[in-house]
């Protein structure tokens, strides 16, 4: 059998489909890579946002029904932080993952 014959070119192996497939089994396929990284970084920036305000409004309801409370620590569990100070870092934090989540929903459309 030479490499002319039909029986050679109809068994022999498609170079771009080995290609693809070994992209594939070392996931650097770039569809794969671009909608999976993103997606996590999406959902991240989602729940950053969403924790984020949540606490913020936590901390909003807390200087609206019992402002004297501002000063003092969170809980038992965390002495280090007090209420008004974990107020503006939710704050800060919601920013952060609103920004994240819109600017890869922008970038996933394209």
């Amino acid at each position: 059998m030479s490499l002319r014959s039909p029986e050679w070119v109809a068994t022999r192996p498609n170079v771009e489909s080995l290609k693809s497939s070994h992209r594939r089994l070392l996931g650097m396929e770039k569809k794969y890579i671009d909608r999976g990284g993103l997606a996590i970084v999406r959902v991240l920036g989602e729940t950053l946002f969403l924790y984020g305000l949540l606490a913020w409004a936590y901390g909003v309801l807390i200087a609206l029904i019992h402002p004297d409370l501002l000063p003092t620590q969170l809980s038992h569990l965390t002495t280090w932080i007090r209420t008004d100070t974990f107020t503006i870092i939710s704050f800060l934090i919601s920013i952060l993952g609103f920004l994240i989540w819109r600017l890869t929903k922008e970038l996933s459309k394209h």
